[in-house]
């Protein structure tokens, strides 16, 4: 058998043999490739069990790292992907039967680019041996950022709330939060509110993918965490003074009654049940007194953040109430809006002010709230109005809870009385004057317990103490009583006794200031000057005294409560309004007044209201743009005083003076659009006082050659181009005001730049010295001046400011008031005197200011020695080439000197000061305390 299957075998070979001889080389060529394939392929299948490998070694690293919530990496998930890829492809040997029917060459070289492939995919993965394969999975950490969020805003609402609440603790009339606080709570609110809401808004509404929203939900996080924490750090104290608030106290007299009263309405007031009062009785018996009390008490209330009073003219204007009440917020509401529009914007400002109390005091008739802006008062904003009134009729009308104040009884008239009086007239050695009681008893019956005419009555008779005096002032009183019997306000009765004790020159000095309008603060040196302009103040030696008399009249007036002090920024004097109304109650009269001030009017008052007998009229405070040409000109021949002043005048026809040539004050004074005058001004002889102050665009007045009697010129700040034709002629001209407008400009955000609009250029040669009788002289601007010619004055007072062509004054010893400022080129400031003087009086100099006078050098000659006892005031600033000031300081007993009447001392710079010689060496000692260095 074995031989067989050789021979068979060998029989096979031989065939093969005879194959290959008969197929050539192509047989060689293929078992060649046959063997080479199979080394590919097992070549191949080494390195997809190297890839298989390499894959489970990555797979168990990543499996921790899955279990924590991560996820492969993006390139790494790829990889892993490829390789799954890869292992899942059909079997090679399946494929190997798909090749058969191609050449042995093509299917080593398809394994061999399958192998390769496998190779790189396994190439791959050799960056991912040691490298971080994960990262964290984005929807988990977004779930996570939502939460984080969610709980982050409740927190921070929570410190909000916290913040808030400490807040209103704190916050109380006068006060407001800090900025900080204010932009810290603010912010939350944006935050936590609106802000939160856009993105919870996102996050359900899953448009956008996690990894859009991730970014900005974290951003929103940290800004929370830093809010969060900067909450912790604001400060424990999170008000401030509020310097919009009005925090100054009303200035308030004792009350003499009304306790009860008070105390009823700050009850209503803190409670909630009612929202609005009503204050009623009749004029004089106290309203005002006790609400002044009733807001001074609201300022140190922690229930509302504003306390606004109001008081309302007897002519009310829904217009003019808007306006109060805005500028009472420190607010501006558009002139020219309708009043429905303005109402509009004042209820928003008062919003901004809730919860507020809103006191209107003596209201006349009734209004809609809404009419002016007012917003309705409620228990959900907090918000009161109290008004005072004569009529129970107005707060019906208004729906107001009514309070009656009622007149005193007749004890407590009693007691007012001789509080106001003094205990001691009826006091008569060691007794009582009981004649002199039963007197004034029935004196104080005739005051009807009414407290304005008890103090005012009381007033007039305080120090008198002789009982036949007393018993006329009865008979008067009672005489008053039957004069005013049937009139509408029967209070007047006491008021007119107490008017008619005056003296004549101070009753017209009193009825002058009825000239004002209604409610209207005098300022004290502006009353004054009219009362000295009017003549009704006694020609005296120096403009000085004249003004010492005028505030003892006011004193006088003060004292027996027909005028009251007042603050508004200077001394003031107001009329109470019983007062104002019984005042010109008189002048309807004798003497005849004719006033409609501040009344809003826009046109002229008719001709047929010019009555011929009137004395004095008084337009100011309105609204006037212009006279009618057609209008002939009021006949009132006895006129002498015409006020029409803060109106707003375009331009005045030529014959609206024509009859009025008895005038002797004419106040056009801030009109700011009067442009011209007419030249019928010329023809006012008797004319003592002209006042244009304040005419911002008038350039020219008419000649002024025929005013001979003209004693008062103010063109402060006009437009003036030329010197008034006809000045040298005014030989009688004792004030000449000739300062020009200045405007105030900002140039950036600290420094406001100071304007000169003045256009008056030069003062004619010789103009001032003919002025022989001018005591007081203000100029400013580019005018060159000529110190010896102003030196011929006979000056109380000059203010010289920006002259840098004046190089010397030459000024006289009866000065009281020199002023000198920005006058570059001055070197010297002369005293008139002999040639021999060592010294120098000038005994009325109490004031001396110099400065910016970089070119002074000497006050005086090096040898003289100034005695100026009443001097009490010395500012010397920006004169760094002053080296001596000559005054002379009295020697005490000790032989040290004294500052003598010396008050204040204010000087620039420090080191200028210090470095001045004094002829007696301890003098700057001795000043030295008197001394304030200011920073210009």
């Amino acid at each position: 058998m074995q031989e067989v299957y050789v021979m068979e075998l060998v029989g096979i070979i031989i065939e093969i043999g005879k194959f290959v001889k008969f197929a050539g080389g192509g047989v060689v060529r293929y078992l060649k490739y046959q063997i080479q394939f199979n080394d590919y392929l097992e070549e191949f299948k080494a390195a997809k069990e190297d890839l298989c490998r390499r894959k489970l070694d990555i797979e168990s690293r990543l499996e921790p790292e899955l279990q924590c919530g991560k996820v492969p990496r993006e390139e790494v998930q790829k990889w892993l992907n490829d390789v799954d890829q890869e292992i899942t492809r059909q079997d090679l040997e399946d494929e190997v039967r798909k090749w058969g029917c191609l050449s042995c060459c093509c299917r080593v070289k398809i394994l061999e680019e399958r192998t390769q492939e496998v190779k790189e995919i396994y190439a791959r993965g050799d960056k991912y041996t040691g490298d971080c394969l994960v990262i964290e999975d984005q929807a988990i950490i977004f779930n996570d950022c939502v939460k984080n969020f969610g709980e982050l805003k409740e927190m921070l609402r929570g410190k909000h709330q916290d913040i808030s609440l400490t807040l209103r603790s704190q916050l109380c009339y006068g006060k407001i939060e800090k900025e900080i606080v204010k932009n810290w709570l603010g912010k939350v609110e944006e935050i936590t509110g609106p802000v939160a809401k856009d993105i919870e808004d996102e996050v359900q509404g899953g448009c956008l993918s996690h990894a859009s929203l991730a970014k900005p939900l974290k951003e929103r996080i940290q800004e929370m965490e830093r809010f969060y924490e900067e909450g912790g750090q604001l400060p424990e104290s999170l008000v401030v003074h509020d310097p919009s608030a009005s925090t100054v106290e009303l200035p308030i007299s004792e009350m003499q009654s009304g306790d009860d009263i008070k105390a009823k309405i700050l009850a209503s007031l803190l409670g909630d049940e009612v929202r609005k009062l009503g204050v009623w009785g009749m004029g004089g018996v106290g309203k005002t007194t006790i609400m002044m009390h009733v807001y001074n008490e609201l300022l140190r209330e922690v229930k509302f953040k504003k306390v606004i009073w109001v008081t309302v003219s007897q002519t009310f204007e829904v217009c003019q109430l808007q306006e109060q009440i805005a500028s009472c917020l420190e607010e501006r509401l558009t002139e020219h809006q309708s009043t429905i529009i303005r109402a509009g914007t004042l209820s928003k400002m008062l919003e901004r002010h809730r919860p507020f109390v809103l006191i209107l005091d003596n209201v006349w008739r009734g209004f809609e709230l809404k009419d002016v802006g007012i917003p309705e008062p409620l228990v959900t904003n907090g918000c009161k109005l109290v008004l005072t009134t004569r009529s129970k009729e107005v707060t019906r009308i208004l729906e107001c809870e009514p309070i009656e104040v009622k007149t005193l009884s007749p004890e407590a008239s009693l007691k007012l009385f001789l509080d106001k009086v003094g205990d001691d007239v009826l006091l008569h050695d060691g007794g009582i004057k009981e004649t002199l009681k039963s007197t004034l008893n029935c004196i104080v019956d005739e005051c009807d317990g009414l407290p304005l005419a008890i103090v005012t009555v009381a007033g007039s008779m305080k120090g008198i103490s002789d009982p036949r005096l007393w018993r006329v002032a009865l008979n008067q009183l009672k005489e008053h009583t039957r004069n005013v019997l049937g009139t509408e306000d029967d209070e007047f009765k006491a008021l007119k006794f107490s008017y008619d004790c005056l003296k004549d020159q101070i009753k017209y000095c009193f009825l002058y200031c009825a000239m004002y309008p209604e409610d209207y603060k005098i300022p004290k040196e502006e009353i004054i000057e009219c009362w000295i302009e009017e003549g009704l103040i006694d020609v005296m030696e120096t403009r000085q005294v004249m003004k010492d008399e005028g505030h003892a009249i006011l004193r006088k007036l003060e004292d027996n409560c027909l005028l009251e002090f007042v603050k508004n920024g200077k001394d003031c004097v107001r009329m109470h309004d019983v007062v104002r109304d019984m005042a010109l109650h008189i002048t309807r009269t004798s003497p005849r007044f004719f006033v409609k001030a501040g009344l809003e009017l826009k046109e002229l008052p008719e001709v047929q209201e010019w009555r011929e007998d009137i004395l004095k009229v008084s337009l100011m405070q309105n609204y006037i743009q212009e006279i009618p040409s057609s209008m002939p000109s009021p006949k009132c021949p006895m006129l002498t005083t015409l006020l029409l002043s803060h109106n707003s005048f375009l331009t005045i026809p030529e014959a609206f003076f024509e009859h009025m040539l008895g005038l002797k004050i004419l106040d056009l004074s801030n009109n700011e659009k009067l442009n011209s005058l007419p030249n019928s001004i010329s023809k006012l002889v008797n004319l003592t006082t002209l006042l244009l102050w304040g005419c911002m665009c008038l350039k020219k007045v008419p000649s002024l050659s025929n005013l001979s009697a003209l004693k008062k010129l103010d063109l402060r700040g006009t437009k003036i181009e030329e010197f008034p034709q006809g000045l040298e002629m005014l030989t009688n001209l004792k004030y000449l005001n000739l300062k020009p407008s200045i405007l105030f400009t900002r140039v950036d955000e600290e420094v406001i730049e100071e304007v000169n609009l003045g256009l008056l250029s030069e003062i004619p040669d010789g103009m001032l010295s003919n002025l022989s009788k001018l005591q007081h002289l203000e100029v400013s601007g580019k005018i060159p001046l000529k110190g010896e010619e102003m030196g011929r004055l006979n000056l109380e007072s000059i203010n010289v400011r920006e002259c840098p062509q004046l190089e010397e004054i030459i000024a006289s010893e009866s000065e009281e008031e020199k002023e000198r400022e920005h006058c570059e080129k001055m070197e010297e400031i002369k005293l008139s005197t002999s040639k021999e003087a060592m010294e120098i009086t000038v005994p009325k100099l109490k004031f001396l200011r110099l400065v910016s006078l970089p070119g002074l050098k000497r006050i005086c000659s090096s040898t003289i020695m100034l005695i100026c006892d009443s001097l009490e005031r010395l500012v010397i600033i920006d004169c760094q080439k002053l080296r001596r000031i000559p005054l002379y300081l009295p020697l005490l007993d000790n032989g040290q000197p004294s500052s003598s009447s010396l008050k204040k001392i204010r000087v620039h710079p420090k080191e200028w000061w210090e470095s001045l010689e004094w002829d007696n060496p301890n003098a700057k000692e001795v000043l030295s305390p008197l001394c304030h260095y200011s920073v210009r």
